[in-house]
C-alpha cells in the first residue's frame, strides 16, 4: 500500500479527482483512499497540514495505522537557486533533504521519476519569503518547503523508501506569497499529472490470460 502526503488541499486536489478518492470518515487525519483508473492497487492519500509537525504525525499514521509500505510526498516548494535555470511551474525529484537548521541529510528512494531532474530540498519551519533568509538557505539546496526533509526522516525511522516531487511556485522572496497564489493551482495539475503517470507506470494494464486447449 502506498500513501501519499500532501500539505494542504489546494496542492492535493487534482490528485484526489483523478483517482477517486474517497474520505476516510473514521480516521482522525484528513484521510481519503482512491485507486488508479484501471483495477490497480488502492493507495492512501493524507491532507497533513503545513509544517514540520503536521507532516511528522501524518507520515507515522500512516505507517503504523494503515500499513502503509511506500510514502510519497508531493506539492509545491520555492526556489532558493533562480541563477541555475530554475523557473515556476518546473517539477523536480528531491534527491536529498535536509532541515534548515541540522546539518544531516536524508536521502530519498531514487527509482522513481527517472525522467525528472534532480534537485535538493530545504526544509524550513516557517514560509521564507525573505531575500536575506533566501540566501542563506540556498547555501544549503536549491528548492525549499516546509515538510518534506521530516516526511523522508520518519519514512527512515521505519525503514520505508520515501520519495518526493515538487513543482516550484515562487522564488521565495518579497514576491513570494503572490507568486504562490497565482501559481499553486497550474503548478498543482502539472504535479499531480506527473505523479499519477508514474503510479500507472508501476501498476501496469494486466495481461489477457492465455487461452487453454489446442494450440
Amino acid at each position: 500500500m502506498i500513501g501519499i502526503i500532501f500539505a494542504t488541499r489546494m496542492e492535493a486536489a487534482p490528485f484526489l479527482e483523478a483517482v477517486n478518492a474517497a474520505p476516510v470518515d473514521e480516521s482522525p487525519l484528513t484521510l481519503f483512499h482512491g485507486a488508479l483508473p484501471r483495477e490497480g492497487k488502492g493507495l492512501f492519500v493524507a491532507i497533513s497540514g503545513m509544517g514540520g509537525i503536521n507532516a511528522a504525525i501524518a507520515t507515522q499514521a500512516l505507517i503504523l495505522s494503515y500499513g502503509v509500505r511506500r510514502i510519497v510526498h508531493a506539492g509545491i516548494c520555492g526556489a532558493l537557486s533562480t541563477g541555475e535555470g530554475i523557473e515556476t511551474h518546473d517539477v523536480f525529484r528531491i534527491k536529498e533533504a535536509v532541515k534548515a537548521d541540522r546539518k544531516r541529510t536524508y536521502h530519498c528512494d531514487p527509482e522513481w521519476w527517472g525522467f525528472l531532474e534532480d534537485a535538493r530540498l530545504v526544509t524550513s519551519d516557517a514560509p521564507v519569503f525573505d531575500e536575506e533568509q533566501r540566501e542563506r538557505l540556498a547555501l544549503k539546496g536549491g528548492l525549499v518547503d516546509m515538510e518534506g526533509a521530516v516526511v523522508c526522516r520518519v519514512s527512515k525511522m521505519y525503514s520505508l523508501p520515501c520519495s518526493i516531487i515538487k513543482g516550484v511556485t515562487d522564488f521565495a522572496d518579497s514576491q513570494g506569497e503572490k507568486m504562490v497564489k497565482k501559481n499553486i493551482g497550474p503548478v498543482s495539475q502539472k504535479v499531480a499529472a506527473t505523479l499519477l503517470g508514474e503510479l500507472k507506470r508501476r501498476d501496469p494494464e494486466p495481461q489477457p490470460l492465455k487461452e487453454c486447449g489446442n494450440n
